[in-house]
């Protein structure tokens, strides 16, 4: 975790004017604070303060008050801090003022903890601490301290590495502490970019950054090969890991991650990221609430444009399904038996289209279309479930969730906002990522973390079972 300097404070704008007021408990609450604590303020604090003494014609108290006070300054590293934090809270509809965001982001940026009345309204609500002091009349749980942040490390950087790195750099939750790739260049390029410790060897980096998770975005063969040894090292030091997908295609492999997290109490996730969206959520609690009922059946279809050929003729099944599955177990549970046919697009040597029919062990039907021959111009995904009560539309993971209630001609439709809503894929990690961070910080047990290793790892099998079913031309139950 990150420290924080516990010797100095950060006053909060509103402690500071009930103290010129002589309002309790801020007043009380002041007095020790400025005891007990070197104390500062935000730049936007000393603005704020300012402005309602030059409204009223009388500054001499506020300037005198203020010479008492380390004023942090507002920089780049701070404006960087409020973006994150901004586009956080706008993602979960929890919105503050901007001057509540400064004032957050000038903590994080300076490592002091935030004294404030209102620690209801920061971003920072998991951070209460009570290490201020007791007194009639105020909430001891006042002050709001940052040494909570979770400190991680990326392993892979590639694409989806660097943007993992990015992530980490602007979530309030995490400092980006260390990254890490075998190949000198991509290694070194990443770590001047984001101004971090850069290693070529994952054992050296862990021991000597010692985080408290890592983001494995490895490739390898068929795009997975490498996600195993990263992993268990990670495990082996303690961390938290959120790897890509697809966990594993040796399912041997996955099982062993899966085992060994498990074994250590440590949260496994997987970057199941299409099912971190305010669409599939407003979706799932229109499930949740009885509004599809008894489920009926399933459609999914994913396809975007990969007219390469890659590694093996089974690529496009292994690397793209794991979130078309996930998005289907997601709804509908566990799969109990599969079938799958396939064609190859001409001139094509791997499977490049499938079509995989399922039967869930709740006793639903599902249908899952993908492809890799589809051009990326128009929209990608779609996922219909259906239910006694009703059914749901979800269009391309973010874009658009439809309700249609089997008893009414009325549809409900969450539609992602022009302002404040999702802007792109990239938007879909980073929800995920600091869906994962919030959990780690909430210290929600393994079992219970959303997209975990399991997931994956039952997502995998669901893939090896069509390909099975695709090469036998037989229907394939899966087992435990």
């Amino acid at each position: 975790m990150e420290t924080v300097d516990s010797a100095r404070l950060c006053v909060d704008t509103s402690l500071l004017i009930g103290y010129l007021r002589e309002r309790e408990p801020e007043a009380t609450l002041m007095e020790i604070a400025i005891q007990t604590r070197h104390c500062c303020i935000a730049s936007v604090t000393a603005y704020e303060l300012l402005l309602g003494a030059e409204r009223v014609g009388k500054t001499q108290r506020e300037n005198d008050l203020l010479a008492v006070f380390t004023i942090l300054p507002f920089d780049e590293i701070c404006a960087r801090y409020a973006a994150g934090l901004h586009a956080g809270l706008i993602r979960q509809n929890a919105d503050i003022g901007i001057k509540d965001i400064f004032i957050a982001a000038t903590c994080l940026t300076h490592r002091v903890s935030l004294l404030t009345s209102h620690y209801e309204r920061t971003p920072f609500s998991p951070y209460i601490s009570t290490d201020i002091g007791q007194s009639p009349g105020f909430d001891p749980t006042l002050s709001i301290s940052m040494d909570k942040l979770l400190r991680a490390c990326v392993i892979g950087l590639g694409n989806i590495g660097n943007l993992h790195a990015d992530i980490y750099k602007a979530d309030p939750l995490a400092e980006l502490v260390g990254v890490c790739d075998k190949n000198p260049e991509r290694a070194a390029k990443a770590g001047q970019r984001l101004g971090v410790p850069y290693f070529l060897d994952v054992n050296e980096m862990l021991a000597a950054l010692k985080p408290d998770l890592c983001s494995v975005a490895t490739g390898g063969f068929e795009y997975s090969s490498d996600h195993y040894e990263p992993t268990m090292q990670a495990l082996a030091a303690g961390c938290h890991v959120l790897g890509e997908k697809p966990i594993s295609n040796d399912i041997a492999c996955a099982e062993e991650m899966v085992a060994s997290a498990r074994q250590r109490g440590l949260c496994y996730a997987i970057d199941l990221n299409h099912r971190f969206t305010p669409a599939a959520r407003t979706a799932k609690q229109w499930q949740n609430e009885g509004r599809i009922g008894s489920l009926l059946f399933c459609n999914m279809a994913l396809w975007i444009g990969r007219p390469e050929d890659l590694d093996s003729p089974y690529y496009h099944l292994k690397a793209l399904n794991p979130h078309s599955v996930d998005i289907m177990r997601y709804f509908c549970g566990d799969v109990a038996r599969v079938q799958c046919f396939a064609t190859k697009a001409p001139g094509r040597w791997m499977w490049s289209t499938a079509s995989i029919n399922m039967q869930f062990a709740n006793g639903a039907v599902g249908h899952l279309t993908s492809s890799y021959d589809l051009k990326r111009a128009h929209n990608v995904e779609r996922c219909e479930v259906n239910g006694v009560n009703g059914r749901f539309v979800i269009e391309d993971m973010w874009v658009k969730a439809t309700l249609f209630p089997s008893d009414s001609m009325i549809q409900q439709v969450y539609q992602n906002p022009v302002f404040g809503g999702f802007t792109g894929f990239p938007d879909t990690f980073r929800d995920r990522i600091h869906t994962f961070l919030q959990q780690l910080t909430d210290g929600v047990a393994p079992e219970h973390i959303d997209g975990a290793g399991v997931d994956g790892l039952a997502a995998q099998k669901v893939i090896h079972a069509a390909i099975e079913s695709l090469d036998s031309g037989q229907v394939v139950e899966l087992g435990d």
